[in-house]
């Protein structure tokens, strides 16, 4: 396929545009792959069911997780090895909670959560500020903090996207890869990008007693991994014709 048209600039900003996208579009699971604009899936996409703890000292923590659309699930409370909230029901009194691990079900794994400091906003409201960390928790059998491990450069989720794209593919990363080793922005061709924490970290705030989220700044991003084969127009202006350089890896956005 053509992966990038020639075109206005802007309109094929980061291939947005291309049959590439369109392909990933149809192997998406569940019965909503819409796109609205350059966001994919806009009015949510999963059908699943969770069921949580109520009890006050364990409130929100997930006991089970199961989907229509793809074959992960959990099955009991002990499927980690640490507690893990289900996103809508968060921990009271958060003066001694360092971290939260939230189970996003968009991607069939946990979020980490990361205490940074307190902070006033809304006319005096003392709030906690809480920064989202990439952590790659399938690697990490005994996980007890994420103070022990390293953030990752992006999370695969192909699981959870796709039942039929190779399971590499699709990879969730902070906004215009930030945080990225030179290694990987290397390995994966990704040029012209020095962002800054200011601009391009995830924020949670709480209200700090009853643990209830104010404000968000969400700022991650989907990508897929691809080939991209250099291609010449043939001669008639018909088609395409591969020219003899090696394919090169990219890693390109999605969202």
């Amino acid at each position: 396929m053509n992966t990038f048209y020639h075109r206005n600039a802007v309109e094929q900003l980061e291939g947005f545009n291309s049959d590439l996208f369109e392909t990933v579009r149809e192997k998406m699971t569940g019965p909503n792959t819409a796109k609205s604009g350059f966001i994919y899936r806009y009015n949510g996409s999963q059908l699943y069911n969770i069921s949580i703890y109520i009890d006050p000292d364990k409130k929100g923590q997930i006991v089970e997780f199961n989907s229509e659309s793809v074959r992960f699930n959990i099955s009991s409370s002990s499927h980690y090895t640490f507690p893990v909230n289900n996103g809508l029901t968060f921990p009271t009194m958060l003066f001694d909670k360092p971290e939260i691990y939230i189970f996003n079900a968009e991607f069939c794994r946990p979020i980490l959560i990361q205490y940074t400091k307190n902070v006033s906003s809304f006319g005096g409201i003392k709030m906690r500020e809480d920064k989202i960390k990439l952590i790659d928790f399938d690697h990490f059998k005994n996980f007890k903090n994420g103070k022990s491990y390293m953030e990752v450069d992006r999370i695969g989720i192909s699981k959870c996207i796709s039942e039929s794209a190779p399971h590499n593919t699709i990879f969730l990363s902070k906004a215009h890869f930030y945080g990225s080793s030179s290694e990987t922005i290397h390995r994966t061709n990704i040029n012209g990008f020095k962002p800054e924490s200011g601009n391009h970290d995830s924020y949670i705030y709480f209200e700090l007693y009853s643990g209830t989220p104010l404000k968000a700044v969400y700022r991650m991003q989907l990508n897929i991994e691809a080939i991209i084969d250099p291609m010449k127009q043939s001669k008639n202006g018909s088609g395409f014709t591969s020219v003899e350089r090696k394919g090169v890896t990219r890693l390109i956005p999605i969202i």
